[in-house]
C-alpha cells in the first residue's frame, strides 16, 4: 500500500516517450495473450520476457511518477512541514461531521444507496 505521486511539471518530451513506451508495452501484452499457451511453454516465456522488458522501458520513461510507502509519506510530510510547505485546510464542499446544523441531512448517500442499506439485484 502506498501513494502514487506525480510531479506537477513533467520534463520536456516525457509524455511522448512514455506514450511510445506504453504502446510498445500494450503491443507486447497483446502478442503474448494472442498465443493462448500455458505460462510454462517456452514460447510464452519468451513473450513474457518481452512484456517485462517493455514494462521496464515504460517505467523508465515515466520519470515524473514515483511511489511513496506509508512510512515514506510520513517522512515526506515531516520534511515538508519542517520547511513550511504545508498548511491545514478543509475541502469547501465537505462538512465536518461534528458541525451539523438543523438543516443538514442526517444520512449520506453512497453509490449503492443510503448508508447501511442493502440492495439485492
Amino acid at each position: 500500500m502506498g501513494y502514487d505521486m506525480h510531479m506537477v511539471r513533467t520534463p520536456d518530451g516525457e509524455e511522448e516517450r512514455f506514450g511510445a513506451a506504453r504502446r510498445e508495452f500494450d503491443e507486447a501484452v497483446a502478442a503474448r495473450d494472442a498465443l493462448y499457451l500455458p505460462p510454462g511453454d517456452p514460447e510464452y516465456k519468451a513473450a513474457q520476457e518481452k512484456v517485462s522488458a517493455a514494462y521496464d522501458a515504460m517505467y523508465e520513461a515515466h520519470t515524473s511518477y514515483f511511489r511513496l510507502s506509508i512510512w515514506s509519506m510520513r517522512e515526506c510530510r515531516a520534511i515538508m512541514h519542517h520547511f513550511g510547505m504545508l498548511l491545514e485546510t478543509t475541502t469547501p464542499l465537505r462538512r465536518r461531521p461534528w458541525r451539523r446544523t438543523a438543516s443538514a441531512p442526517t444520512s449520506t448517500t453512497t453509490p449503492s444507496g443510503p448508508r447501511g442499506s442493502c440492495r439485492s439485484r
